[in-house]
């Protein structure tokens, strides 16, 4: 996977997307590329069980999680500016 410094994924790969809860905290997996620095930034691509997990946040009340289909990326974890509009957009059919 290359770095980029942008993502775009068909809406129709979109499984759910909803409010961060757990899934940030804890072990994200192996960082490949990616930084961690302990509740400060989490940033990059991390694996794990077979799943690859794309984060980009430092807030974790500000974090959304989406599930992907047919997409090198299983999970991003990324923190968008209102949640609850960015939740409205990406789960309206």
């Amino acid at each position: 996977m290359s770095l980029k410094s942008h993502l775009s994924i068909p809406a129709e790969h979109v499984i759910k997307a909803y409010k961060n809860s757990d899934e940030a905290s804890g072990f994200l997996g192996f960082r490949m590329p990616g930084i961690d620095l302990a509740g400060i930034l989490t940033a990059g691509t991390f694996r794990m069980k077979g799943s690859t997990i794309f984060c980009d946040f430092t807030n974790h009340e500000k974090i959304i999680v989406v599930d992907l289909k047919d997409e090198t990326l299983t999970r991003l974890l990324i923190e968008v500016e209102d949640v609850e509009k960015s939740l409205e957009l990406l789960t309206a059919k």
